[in-house]
């Protein structure tokens, strides 16, 4: 038999539970893209939103809000434009240059570059006493919309692409030291390439969609880790 009060389980169940493991889940998905985009970029200073999906997922979010959408449409377009602006960077930097990681990594500063600006478009036309507060809100991150469907609805687009990157942890560090050296390992660079920045997109989408923009997790955690 229960001894707390009611107004106890509800706060350490509804409230502050679900902003725990939350925080716990995101601040590792966040992690993990991160330290698998410096790997395959082979750049320390490279972080989960390089290729756009940040600035994508929050144009979709903040579109929810000006459209008057719930807070579940709201995720679901965060998550969909994020994944959008991913692939168009991916397909502008495969345009330029199949081979070079230089073009993808520009051609997601483009996107990044050209979602920012619809956000900031979007910011001038929201109404000032309801939509924009809840847009820049929104934009700032932070853990306080989270709740057990929200962590719910994203458990399996961390998890799965999480699992997925801890088994081709290996070929992560063989891609790092240069593609020769990894094919010299037998890695197949370009699909394995793929595979990681799809699964790594999918998760910073994810965490993206329930959080909002949170910065420097996904840059300076990989570092801490790896002088641990």
């Amino acid at each position: 038999e229960a001894t707390w009060p009611d107004a106890v389980r509800m706060v350490v169940m509804e409230i502050r539970g679900p902003r725990i493991v939350g925080a716990l889940l995101i601040g590792a998905a966040l992690a993990t893209a991160g330290a698998t985009f410096q790997n395959i970029f082979r750049n320390p200073l490279v972080s989960p939103g390089v290729l756009g999906v940040s600035a994508g997922a929050g144009f979709g979010a903040a579109l929810g809000i000006l459209l008057g959408t719930t807070g579940f449409m709201i995720q679901v377009l965060a998550f969909g434009f994020g994944l959008l602006a991913t692939g168009l960077a991916m397909w502008l930097g495969r345009s330029l240059d199949r081979a070079a990681l230089l073009s993808l990594v520009l051609a997601g500063l483009v996107v990044s570059a050209l979602f920012q600006a619809l956000v900031s478009l979007l910011k001038v036309v929201a109404d000032p006493l309801n939509q924009l507060p809840s847009i820049t809100f929104w934009l700032l991150g932070g853990l306080h919309r989270l709740n057990a469907a929200a962590l719910l609805s994203v458990a399996l687009p961390i998890l799965i692409p999480g699992a997925l990157l801890y088994a081709l942890r290996w070929q992560v560090h063989a891609m790092a030291a240069g593609d020769d050296e990894a094919r010299a390992l037998d890695v197949d660079v370009t699909r394995t390439r793929l595979v990681l920045i799809v699964a790594a997109t999918l998760m910073t989408a994810a965490c993206v969609s329930v959080s909002g923009i949170i910065g420097w997790v996904g840059l300076l955690i990989p570092h801490l880790v790896r002088l641990l």
